[in-house]
């Protein structure tokens, strides 16, 4: 038999130094960047004001099933190619309702563009939410009590 006839050993190649040309097209997607205080402020005013719509609108068994038809980037592969400990750094998925299409499912808004929410942006945002609605329920609790008639 002749030696021509032998499977090749495959080279490995030398390992790089350098960022090369050939890595110039590789695709980039930046790290889910972290809101400031200013950003978050202004999500948490607009959520209590119904100009933000989050997937946490949602009750939590439904999420899955009616989640993408709201958001429908989520649908269309929003995440293809993401990994594992980059998808659970999102908090949550939102969007402004002036963002909203024309038709609804099931009652909620259907987004053709959606934003993401870093994890620990979305606990404070919660907390704050939280609070902000606290707060103004206890206004509105105040002009009540401003309406009734002393005797």
């Amino acid at each position: 038999m002749a030696d021509d006839t032998k499977t090749p050993e495959p080279s490995i190649p030398e390992e790089p130094t350098e960022l090369t040309a050939d890595w110039a097209g590789l695709p980039h997607r930046p790290v889910l960047a972290r809101m400031a205080d200013e950003e978050l402020a202004k999500f948490v005013l607009g959520v209590c004001d119904d100009k933000i719509f989050t997937m946490h609108h949602i009750p939590e068994g439904s999420r899955t099933n009616v989640g993408g038809m709201v958001f429908m980037p989520l649908t269309f592969g929003a995440f293809g190619g993401w990994f594992e400990a980059e998808l659970e750094n999102i908090g949550t998925v939102w969007e402004y309702m002036s963002e909203a299409g024309p038709r609804s499912i099931n009652g909620y808004p259907m987004f053709f563009s959606c934003r993401l929410m870093h994890t620990d942006d979305w606990k404070r945002a919660c907390r704050a939410i939280d609070k902000e609605l606290a707060r103004r329920k206890a206004a509105t609790s105040i002009l009540d009590d401003l309406k009734e008639t002393t005797p």
